[in-house]
Protein backbone atom coordinates (compact mmCIF):
# COMPACT_ATOMS: atom_id res chain seq x y z
CA UNK A 1 0.00 0.00 0.00
CA UNK A 2 1.27 3.16 -0.85
CA UNK A 3 1.09 6.17 1.67
CA UNK A 4 -0.83 9.11 1.19
CA UNK A 5 0.67 11.48 3.71
CA UNK A 6 1.80 13.70 1.20
CA UNK A 7 -1.23 13.87 -1.06
CA UNK A 8 -2.79 14.97 2.19
CA UNK A 9 -0.48 17.76 3.11
CA UNK A 10 -1.05 19.35 -0.47
CA UNK A 11 -3.17 22.50 -0.84
CA UNK A 12 -6.06 22.01 -3.60
CA UNK A 13 -3.64 23.73 -6.11
CA UNK A 14 -0.64 21.21 -5.45
CA UNK A 15 -3.30 18.31 -5.18
CA UNK A 16 -4.78 19.47 -8.86
CA UNK A 17 -1.42 19.68 -10.36
CA UNK A 18 -0.45 16.08 -9.12
CA UNK A 19 -3.43 14.99 -10.63
CA UNK A 20 -2.72 16.27 -13.96
CA UNK A 21 0.49 14.69 -13.62
CA UNK A 22 -1.23 11.33 -13.18
CA UNK A 23 -3.18 11.83 -15.63
CA UNK A 24 -0.41 13.00 -18.28
CA UNK A 25 1.65 10.15 -17.67
CA UNK A 26 4.25 12.44 -16.24
CA UNK A 27 5.02 10.61 -12.93
CA UNK A 28 6.75 7.10 -12.13
CA UNK A 29 4.58 3.80 -12.71
CA UNK A 30 4.55 3.41 -8.44
CA UNK A 31 2.73 6.77 -8.61
CA UNK A 32 0.65 5.66 -11.68
CA UNK A 33 -0.49 2.88 -10.37
CA UNK A 34 -1.58 4.09 -7.04
CA UNK A 35 -4.07 6.61 -9.55
CA UNK A 36 -6.37 3.23 -9.70
CA UNK A 37 -6.33 3.04 -6.14
CA UNK A 38 -7.19 7.10 -5.31
CA UNK A 39 -10.82 8.68 -5.01
CA UNK A 40 -10.59 11.56 -7.00
CA UNK A 41 -12.68 13.86 -4.83
CA UNK A 42 -10.15 12.96 -1.74
CA UNK A 43 -7.15 14.29 -3.71
CA UNK A 44 -8.62 17.23 -5.08
CA UNK A 45 -10.52 18.43 -1.82
CA UNK A 46 -9.55 16.30 0.67
CA UNK A 47 -12.49 15.03 1.68
CA UNK A 48 -12.69 11.60 3.30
Amino acid sequence: MVNLNGIEKMNEKQRLNYLLMLLEGQLDSEKDALAKYIDWKELIYGIK
